[in-house]
């Protein structure tokens, strides 16, 4: 967790500093666990000339981006090379987290996820603050957020790509004026019930067994 910061915010010193004109991303997919904790996916992807460039002056930063559980890819797009740098966390619960999610993206800076009583809803509520973070030379900047079932209601987030996802596309949301908070509650999907998957279980091994049975009787008969 410590260590996604870290790479986090070299990167934004460093680029601060000399490259502010040059191509930046970075995405954070958040899973979320129905039953607590979940797991995030942060991804910074630059142009390989930067990192070459970082290299060849033997930056600190390289260390960072080539820390421990950081694991590097090279790629193609539109004749440009990139440089993608890739973290995995898991968390144990929605308090650890919702800490793993702010540390990793520093805009946030309030985050709540929690469970209602009845334990049949999750909502994901938090706050903004871009007043210390210059993202002008982001060109994507945005966390994914994968609900436990389907969203219900959703303020101050955006779609994603199904009905359990929303978006917090920084960018966007960095050009919109009035309140910069976000308020998500979704679903909690069940998982088949124990008897239900013991009773298809049965059902199959009873039909199968029955099948030979027939197989069999169909030899003697011949």
């Amino acid at each position: 967790m410590r260590k996604v910061k870290i790479l986090f915010s070299a990167l934004i010193l460093c680029l601060t500093a000399a490259l502010m004109s040059s191509c930046v991303s970075m995405k954070t997919d958040v899973t979320i666990d129905p039953e607590g904790g979940g797991k995030t996916v942060i991804s910074v992807e630059m142009e390989k000339s930067i990192y070459d460039q970082l290299k060849e002056y033997e930056d600190p930063t390289v260390d960072k981006l080539e820390g421990e559980g950081v694991r590097m890819t090279e790629f193609t797009k539109d004749g440009v090379e990139y440089c993608r740098f890739t973290q995995e966390k898991e968390y144990d619960t929605y308090s650890a987290l919702a800490d793993g999610v702010m540390e990793e993206n520093t805009l946030i800076k309030q985050l709540a996820i929690t469970k209602d009583e009845q334990n049949q809803s999750v909502t994901v509520s938090g706050e903004l603050d871009f007043s210390d973070t210059d993202i002008s030379y982001f060109t994507e900047y945005r966390i994914e957020v994968k609900m436990p079932g389907k969203i219900t209601s959703m303020k101050g987030a955006s779609e994603g790509e199904s009905k359990q996802t929303f978006v917090l596309d920084f960018i966007e949301l960095k050009n919109q004026s009035g309140e910069l908070s976000f308020n998500v509650q979704s679903e909690i999907s069940d998982p088949a019930p124990v008897g239900v998957i013991i009773g298809v279980s049965l059902a199959v091994i009873f039909v199968v067994a029955a099948i030979g049975i027939l197989i069999a009787k169909t030899k003697r008969e011949r």
